[in-house]
């Protein structure tokens, strides 16, 4: 089990083409991860990465937070 809190930071962080990384990215993102054999760190750290290579050198426009509890 794992809980998954984000700021609308992330699901509107830009690409370099004006694009947003939107809900659906952002759930495609977390159905790709192993979340059953990560640490609650390596899911977040794994969130933040793909949200950078998606973002590429545009600057942030607003706070990106994420927070991931699992039961252990």
């Amino acid at each position: 089990d794992a809980l998954i809190l984000y700021t609308d930071g992330v699901t509107e962080e830009k690409n370099e083409d004006g694009e947003l990384f939107s809900e659906k990215r952002l759930w495609d993102t977390i159905g790709e991860l192993d979340i059953k054999t990560m640490t609650a760190k390596k899911v977040c750290n794994s969130m933040v990465k793909v949200l950078h290579e998606f973002n590429g050198n545009t600057p942030q426009d607003d706070d990106v937070t994420i927070f991931c509890v699992k039961k252990t």
